[in-house]
């Protein structure tokens, strides 16, 4: 079942008194297009030239359409329409006019099966301390190299990459930091990295 980590943030601004507590997602990094349009043509056999010609050729066909007025449904994706920012004022003779009209956005209404699919998404904590930021912090670091310890005594990049959900650089970046500090213990089983937590 799809699952995404998940921690706890305190609340800030004029709720940060109260002691509120939001469950937050981990920021995610952003599939781009190319890996995106990478991987419909590695699990679909798509050819690449074809796909981004359709792809652009309905990009294309729904600006025509939303620019008119009209909502746009793509199929087993859900409707589109434009959402507008304005002023309303009224002229030199009391007559309401809109003023400063123009794009404020896209709405987007997912389709009934997709929706569906969306719901089986699991949430896990990935830990009980409260962070003031939804940035992947410190404390929230630590705390996936100690879950990732307790398993096998130890954890690869991979693994930290997969649990944290980051890219391979960005974790052996993070990783690097932490060594450097000595929060973490690494050592080498040929060319393969090993993390430890320092007893």
């Amino acid at each position: 079942m799809p699952t995404i980590s998940c921690f706890l943030r305190k609340a800030s601004g004029a709720l940060q008194d109260k002691d509120a507590i939001y469950v937050e997602p981990l920021t995610y990094s952003t599939i781009k297009a190319d890996s995106l349009m990478t991987h419909l043509q590695k699990n679909f056999q798509i050819d690449g030239g074809q796909l981004q010609g359709m792809i652009s050729d309905l990009v294309k066909q729904m600006i025509v359409f939303l620019q008119i007025g009209h909502k746009v449904e793509v199929p087993g994706l859900g409707t589109f329409s434009l959402k507008m920012n304005g002023d309303v004022k009224r002229d030199s003779e009391g007559v309401l006019q809109i003023e400063n009209a123009r794009y404020g956005g896209i709405h987007f209404s997912p389709n009934k099966t997709f929706r569906k699919y969306l719901w089986n998404t699991k949430f896990s904590l990935i830990s009980h301390n409260v962070v003031m930021s939804y940035s992947l912090n410190e404390d929230v670091i630590l705390e996936i190299a100690r879950e990732l310890c307790e398993k096998n005594g130890f954890f690869l990049t991979k693994e930290f990459s997969a649990r944290a959900v980051v890219s391979y650089s960005y974790a052996c970046k993070i990783l690097n930091d932490l060594v450097d500090s000595g929060k973490l213990l690494r050592r080498y089983s040929g060319r393969l990295k090993i993390y430890t937590m320092p007893k």
